[in-house]
């Protein structure tokens, strides 16, 4: 990927898909908000230092909706700067 504010040079990215895993709490649930509050707050630090170019989830109306269970799926997507 390329960006010309840095003269058409490569932009150096990390990007995380997010696998929802077992142990997953529904963002419903006291722990589930608490769990989504803290990474929400990571994503911020991120956002502060520059480095967070997107974040989002990837399924947000199946899961919200409980149309599907979201463990094993890909729901989320955050894509970082880093440096070279």
């Amino acid at each position: 990927m390329k960006h010309s504010a840095l003269n058409d040079q490569p932009l150096q990215v990390f990007l995380v898909m997010a696998e929802t895993l077992n142990g997953w709490k529904d963002p419903a649930s006291e722990e589930g908000k608490r769990v989504l509050l803290e990474q929400c707050d990571r994503g911020n630090e991120f956002k502060a230092q520059g480095k967070l170019l997107l974040a989002g989830p990837t399924d947000f109306e199946l899961t919200s909706e409980h149309k599907i269970n979201p463990i094993g799926y890909i729901t989320g997507v955050i894509m970082l700067q880093v440096d070279k």
